[in-house]
């Protein structure tokens, strides 16, 4: 998640509005955007952090808002 060109696209369409959430695929635990140098870019773009969310539920939840 270090790709500037991701970065900003992702940061583009948080700012037109789109809703977009960050989940991990591991089976527990969830995710903490900053804790690690992977997420920091991600968190800076404005991207809900989906914590502990399934992704099934993350997209649930997006459908929902």
């Amino acid at each position: 998640m270090a790709d500037p060109a991701l970065l900003r696209v992702l940061s583009d369409a948080v700012s037109a509005g789109k809703s977009l959430r960050a989940v991990s695929q591991c089976e527990s635990g969830g995710l903490a955007p900053g804790t690690y140098a992977a997420g920091a870019g991600l968190r800076s773009t404005g991207i809900t952090n989906g914590g502990s969310q399934t992704p099934e539920a993350a997209l649930i939840h997006l459908w929902l808002n």
